[in-house]
């Protein structure tokens, strides 16, 4: 089942309403590893989800394959989360030499650790900003928010932003996790590792 969005205009005079019939995939590695991450952490956590997209006529098929985590050298707290650039677009570049056909496609993040159920208008600002920016290819974001984790358990709320008309929550029905896993999956994962250590290191040294 996939769902259909009504759009709205964000400060343009010559938009036209749309709908959008959408339908996400995400792989139940992607989903293990983000909870993984959020258990082990009291702070907002994200990263950049990579995978594919195709549009046929006003349907549009988001699959979720993978994510570049926020890095080691992320600033972020119980409140906010600044991703650490560098490092996710060096290894984006990386991945684009094992599979050309992959596409930054949008970002998750956590508010697990501060009880807000909702994007903040932060979020909602930066992932407008993203999605009408020249630099990015796609003219879709597809973002996912953890509020909670209850046990094994993670609540979760998706959104798409489309490029000059706006964003829409995107229904549960509509987003489909799914069996597979992306051959980057296990390098992704190993930095992933890496980058928590370093965190954990550094944070210990502050001590």
């Amino acid at each position: 089942m996939s769902g259909v969005l009504s759009w709205f205009g964000i400060g343009r005079s010559d938009y036209r309403p749309s709908n959008l019939d959408v339908s996400v995939e995400i792989f139940e590695t992607v989903i293990a590893r983000i909870s993984h991450a959020v258990s082990v952490s009291n702070r907002e956590e994200g990263g950049k989800f990579i995978g594919k997209i195709s549009q046929n006529g006003n349907h549009i098929k988001i699959r979720v394959e993978t994510y570049i985590d926020s890095g080691p050298r992320v600033n972020n707290s119980v409140g906010h989360l600044m991703p650490d650039g560098e490092y996710q677009e060096a290894m984006f570049r990386v991945l684009e030499t094992f599979d050309q056909d992959i596409n930054y496609l949008g970002s998750w993040h956590t508010h697990h650790c501060n009880g807000l159920a909702e994007l903040s208008q932060g979020d909602i600002r930066g992932y407008t900003e993203t999605v009408n920016s020249r630099q990015y290819d796609l003219d879709y974001f597809f973002a996912l928010l953890i509020t909670d984790l209850c046990g094994s358990e993670l609540r979760k709320r998706y959104y798409l932003f489309v490029r000059s008309q706006g964003s829409a929550e995107i229904p549960d029905s509509a987003v489909h996790i799914i069996k597979g896993s992306s051959p980057l999956e296990q390098i992704l994962k190993i930095a992933e590792e890496a980058a928590f250590a370093h965190r954990s290191r550094a944070n210990a040294s502050k001590l």
